[in-house]
């Protein structure tokens, strides 16, 4: 008995970097470095607020602390001149963040959409040149699906949020590694707690996002196959009066796809706000 194994994240990601051209591969490392720009300018922007909420709430502990103390060596000794500078460096951080976050969507939206354009025709191009023989076994509004809609998974669902995470990622190592110069016991003890929370909660997603995956995936491709049946022989159908029975059909093959779309996205989302209302919560316990 022949045991198939599944092909590893690792090589299907190489498959999908080598569809890639010159142009899209040089585009994808400048998306790169503007998101990696982009995290740090917001890491350092979330960073300011600190200091100027300990201001705020506890402006005598703020006094003797080692950022009170750099302000002093630069000429700043009133805790007003101090949280006007902090609100300063905040909004221009926070400016230079969206200004940055615009051109990361414009540039993403367009890698993205090229990266889809590029992808359809080759597979397009593909598909045309099999010799016959490879249609009679396959489902042509299967193979429209592939061209049109799965490509666009290739850029936008898999490159973009790959780089985002590797991005992140490469800043909060950089900080988790800056921060164990000055507090390891405290920084180590957070870092452990947030990586266990979010790896228990990634293999807890991992097979809900693999099942809702595959029944959006089916959902789309037996409407599009209801869809395209319909249409090809339109004549027929409004012959016998069909109408009815393709709409119904194409409604229960539909069905399933926008909850399962929406458990992904969720399972996608939710642990980055989770993190951000634990880490906000140990901000104000330790004001």
């Amino acid at each position: 008995m022949t045991v198939h194994r599944q092909p590893s994240a690792i090589s299907k990601l190489k498959e999908i970097y080598a569809l890639l051209s010159r142009s899209e591969k040089a585009r994808l490392l400048l998306l790169l470095c503007l998101m990696l720009l982009l995290t740090l300018i917001e890491a350092v922007g979330v960073g300011s607020v600190f200091p100027l909420l300990q201001i705020l709430s506890t402006p005598d502990k703020f006094a003797q602390g080692a950022v009170a103390a750099y302000f002093r060596n630069i000429g700043l000794t009133s805790t007003k001149d101090i949280a006007l500078s902090l609100i300063a460096v905040f909004a221009v951080f926070l400016v230079l963040s969206n200004l940055l976050s615009v051109l990361v969507l414009s540039e993403g939206s367009k890698f993205a959409w090229t990266n889809w354009r590029n992808v359809a025709m080759r597979a397009f191009e593909h598909y045309l040149r099999q010799p016959y023989e490879f249609f009679l076994s396959r489902n042509s509004a299967d193979l429209t699906k592939l061209v049109m809609q799965d490509s666009l998974y290739v850029g936008n669902g898999v490159l973009l949020p790959l780089l985002q995470v590797t991005a992140k990622v490469l800043v909060i190592v950089a900080l988790g590694l800056t921060l164990v110069v000055f507090e390891p016991i405290t920084t180590l003890l957070l870092l452990s707690f947030f990586i266990s929370a979010y790896g228990a909660f990634s293999l807890y997603s991992h097979k809900a996002v693999r099942k809702s995956a595959s029944i959006s995936q089916e959902g789309r491709a037996q409407s599009t196959r209801v869809a395209a049946e319909a249409l090809r022989g339109i004549k027929e159908v409004k012959t016998f009066g069909k109408e009815d029975y393709f709409v119904r059909e194409f409604a229960r093959e539909a069905a399933p796809v926008p909850h399962a779309e929406k458990s992904i996205y969720l399972l996608g989302s939710s642990p980055r706000y989770y993190l951000e209302a634990i880490t906000i919560a140990l901000v104000l316990c330790g004001l």
